[in-house]
C-alpha cells in the first residue's frame, strides 16, 4: 500500500469518525433540550402551555423560552399532515404556505427540511425542486438523495403559515426537529 493509498484511507476513517461524532452531538443536544424543557415545565407548573384566564397575566409577563412561535415542540410535532409519495403529490394547494417537511423512507424519518419562500411558491416550489430534472434543490447530498428516491419517499408537512413570521418559525422548528429526530440524511450527508 503506497503513501497516497494510506493517506486516502486515513481521510476515510477521519470522515467516518467525524460523522459519528456529529451524530452523537446532535443526539446529546436533543437530550439536553428535552431535559431543560422538563425542568422548565416543573418550575413553572406548566402554566405556559395552558390557556386559563387566571394565568393570562403570568403568560404575558414571562416568555416561555421553549415556544416556537406560539407552540412547544411537542405541540408542533402533533400537527404533521400526510401528503403521500413525493413523486405523486399535488402541491398546488400549498403554493403560498410555508413550514417544515419530513421525508420518510421504509418507515423511518430520513430527512427534515423547510419551505420558507411564502412569496415564491412555498411548499409547492421547495418540494417540486426534488422532482425536476434540473439540480436546483440538489446542491447538497440530501437533495440528490431526495431526487433519487422521489418514488419511495413519503412526505409529511407542518404548515406554519403564509408570511415572513411563519417562515422564521419554520426555520426555528426545522432546527429543533432535526435535533430531536437526528435524521440520517440531515446528519451524515450534508456534513460530509
Amino acid at each position: 500500500m503506497g503513501f497516497l493509498d494510506k493517506l486516502g484511507k486515513a481521510f476515510e476513517i477521519g470522515e467516518t469518525l467525524l460523522g459519528m461524532a456529529m451524530e452523537a452531538g446532535a443526539k446529546e443536544q436533543g437530550r439536553m433540550y428535552r431535559e431543560a424543557e422538563r425542568r422548565y415545565k416543573r418550575q413553572t407548573g406548566n402554566s405556559m402551555s395552558h390557556n386559563n384566564s387566571n394565568n393570562r397575566d403570568e403568560r404575558q409577563q414571562v416568555k416561555n423560552p421553549f415556544l416556537i412561535g406560539d407552540k412547544t415542540l411537542e405541540q408542533w410535532d402533533h400537527r404533521w399532515q400526510s401528503l403521500g409519495i413525493l413523486s405523486d403529490i399535488n402541491l398546488s394547494p400549498y403554493n403560498h404556505y410555508v413550514g417544515v417537511y419530513r421525508a420518510i423512507l421504509a418507515g423511518r424519518i430520513i430527512y427534515i427540511g423547510r419551505a420558507i419562500e411564502w412569496n415564491n411558491g412555498g411548499f409547492r416550489k421547495r418540494l417540486s425542486d426534488y422532482r425536476r430534472e434540473s439540480n436546483s434543490a440538489r446542491h447538497h447530498g440530501s437533495g440528490q438523495k431526495m431526487y433519487l428516491h422521489r418514488d419511495q419517499l413519503h412526505i409529511d408537512i407542518i404548515v406554519t403559515g403564509s408570511d415572513e413570521q411563519s417562515a422564521k418559525v419554520a426555520t426555528q422548528l426545522e432546527v429543533r426537529l432535526i435535533a430531536k429526530y437526528v435524521p440520517e440524511w440531515n446528519v451524515k450527508i450534508n456534513n460530509k
